[in-house]
């Protein structure tokens, strides 16, 4: 059994070893530390340092033979909620693939600790789709329901998986001839390298408008992903002549996995739908990149509830279903 923080504990590898475990906590994202394991962008000090670094705080399982982080949990919080993550589209636990469950919920129960001891009434954790990885999500579900969790919200998310085959092979018939329709008009598709954020937000927050949609970030959080992020955050776009029709902000969530996190499209241009044509170019982009996995994200109206039609549109792209569970505890 693992012990308290800064009390190491001994805990057997299959192969015998022992190994050194000790739980840290830090209010800087553990910058300078590395982890034993491929953190999603999301998880990472750079990404997080984007978000409300005043709020954040972090624990991990810290393995002081090898000096590395073998899990990690972020959070930041108003007061009354902790979020992990708030701004975010995943938080919560991630972690080497050999870490017991125990090992997990202890690390768990220590953030716990810290709500109850900061009056936190409630504390929201954001899980990734479980196609990211399917073995730890099982394990991530037991943990949290050994800590007593629930389910807040249950959701369909969808992913392309990337392989040597040609996109337009494995889309909908109606979708080829949508592509096909869009290349007739002379529609180009292209990586907008040093975009400008001001005008990337008018185009999105223009196109949820005309939707009735609200947009899920604010101009400030979009600038400073795109500025401070520009390996990791990318602007795609489609053009008739020199006007954008259809744009994408894209991210690489780690080295196999690409998030279309924000697509949007010029209304007016609806029936050639340009962002079949975009969701091409994202696919010969990650074929070309070693990208194995296209995230296209669960799909909401601006209710909240699940939109059939953006669900249909995107198996039609050839997209299979995962899961997307958000967890939270209440403090009483």
């Amino acid at each position: 059994m693992m012990r308290q923080p800064h009390d190491p504990v001994k805990s057997p590898l299959e192969k015998g070893v022992p190994e050194t475990y000790e739980i840290k906590k830090d209010t800087a994202g553990f910058a300078g530390l590395e982890t034993a394991f491929e953190a999603y962008l999301f998880q990472r000090v750079e990404h997080l340092a984007t978000q409300r670094p005043e709020n954040l705080i972090s624990w991990g399982l810290w393995n002081t033979d090898s000096r590395r982080l073998v899990a990690v949990f972020h959070l930041d919080h108003d007061g009354s909620t902790a979020w992990s993550l708030a701004q975010a589209p995943l938080g919560g636990l991630q972690a080497t693939s050999d870490l017991p469950a125990d090992s997990l919920v202890t690390l768990v129960k220590e953030v716990e600790h810290w709500c109850i001891a900061h009056r936190i009434q409630q504390l929201v954790v954001k899980s990734a789709p479980v196609a990211y990885d399917e073995n730890q999500a099982i394990l991530l579900r037991l943990v949290y329901q050994r800590c007593c969790f629930t389910v807040r919200q249950r959701h369909v998310n969808h992913h392309i998986m990337v392989t040597s085959t040609p996109f337009i092979d494995g889309i909908h018939p109606s979708e080829r001839r949508r592509l096909r329709k869009c290349l007739r008009a002379g529609f180009t598709v292209e990586q907008w390298h040093n975009p400008d954020p001001d005008q990337v937000y008018t185009f999105l927050s223009e196109s949820r408008q005309r939707q009735g949609y609200p947009l899920s970030l604010d101009i400030a959080q979009l600038r400073r992903l795109l500025i401070r992020l520009p390996e990791q955050a990318l602007v795609f776009v489609v053009k008739d002549g020199i006007q954008i029709i259809s744009l994408t902000v894209s991210i690489w969530v780690n080295s196999r996995i690409l998030y279309n996190f924000c697509p949007a499209d010029n209304l007016d241009y609806r029936t050639y739908s340009p962002m079949v044509l975009l969701n091409s170019f994202l696919y010969k982009y990650a074929q070309s990149s070693g990208i194995e996995l296209i995230d296209l994200g669960v799909s909401l109206d601006h209710l909240g509830h699940e939109k059939a039609s953006l669900m249909r549109f995107k198996e039609n792209l050839g997209a299979e279903k995962s899961e997307k569970v958000t967890y939270e505890k209440i403090f009483i």
